[in-house]
């Protein structure tokens, strides 16, 4: 009898393990930390639907804008649910908004299962501004005395705000919750610049917004003649991806089960057409171990820069 309890046991405790590890067996939750209408809501509503396809659970897609991407990630940092909750976009808010921000979690809250998007992000004005270059930017700010800009996240603000000091020029801050809110103010001129995270690209072949610069390391994929900040003689990038975080105890199963089928999803051609196409980014797949390694060299470089 004691044999045969301990059989019972033993068979009953690996039938809860395979229940345990039979992730996902519920829907899931996308976390996008902007509003409707942006770049990384149009990218995440494609990547949800193969994700969902890949995985054999609804994902559903859950905005929750603010410091951008920030408010979501606190959000996420406090979830307990094992990775059914996950949030999408840009690495900036887990590497740099806590290093200016009080935010109530780090960079190592979290897991990054992968990234799948090289970020190409702009600095843009409207079809009727006086100027259509940096150097014009400048000259116009400077004989206004400020200039007008629209910011998305706390990193474009004190990029661009560290620029403009450099520069003389005041800068009249327009906070907006992502894309969809930048874009009606540079387009109808209640702003004379923006930060674009790639919203832009649905605008610029109608002249409804043209590029001044890009904080990127090299030249965006799709705007070859925008020239860099670096080019332009300034210290400065910002060097993001897009990525898939979860939080940091999130058993390992579950992280190997979604970092498979975003392997898949990055290399479907839904995932490609709208990356590459719509918003015109360069797809790309990077490991955790890669990111966790790129990811704190950003954090060294931010400190240096933010303790200057």
């Amino acid at each position: 009898m004691r044999r045969q309890l301990i059989a019972l046991l033993a068979g009953l405790a690996l039938a809860l393990t395979a229940v345990a590890d039979d992730f996902p067996s519920r829907p899931l939750t996308m976390l996008i930390g902007f509003n409707p209408g942006g770049s990384t809501d149009i990218q995440g509503i494609v990547l949800a639907e193969v994700l969902s396809e890949e995985l054999g659970q609804p994902v559903e897609v859950l905005h929750y804008p603010g410091r951008g991407g920030g408010v979501a990630a606190a959000m996420l940092a406090s979830s307990l649910e094992g990775g059914y909750v996950f949030q999408f976009g840009l690495s900036n808010p887990f590497v740099f908004t806590p290093l200016t921000t009080n935010t109530s979690y780090d960079a190592q809250s979290f897991r990054y299962v992968a990234g799948v998007t090289l970020d190409q992000p702009a600095i843009v004005t409207g079809p009727d501004t006086p100027f259509s270059t940096w150097e014009g930017m400048l000259e116009y700010g400077r004989e206004r005395g400020e200039l007008i800009y629209a910011t998305q996240n706390p990193h474009d603000q004190y990029v661009m705000e560290t620029l403009m000091a450099r520069e003389g020029i005041d800068l009249r801050i327009l906070p907006t919750t992502g894309g969809a809110g930048m874009a009606p103010l540079i387009i109808n001129g209640e702003a004379d610049v923006a930060f674009s995270g790639g919203t832009h690209s649905a605008y610029t072949d109608d002249g409804l917004m043209r590029l001044l610069a890009s904080p990127t390391r090299e030249r965006l994929m799709a705007y070859p003649d925008t020239p860099t900040l670096l080019e332009l003689g300034y210290d400065l990038e910002m060097h993001a991806y897009r990525v898939l975080a979860v939080p940091r105890d999130t058993p390992d199963s579950h992280v190997d089960r979604l970092r498979e089928a975003l392997r898949v999803a990055a290399a479907d051609s839904r995932f490609v057409d709208v990356t590459e196409s719509k918003i015109r980014m360069p797809t790309t797949f990077v490991t955790e171990d890669k990111l966790s390694t790129l990811f704190q060299n950003q954090i060294d470089e931010f400190h240096a820069l933010t303790e200057q």
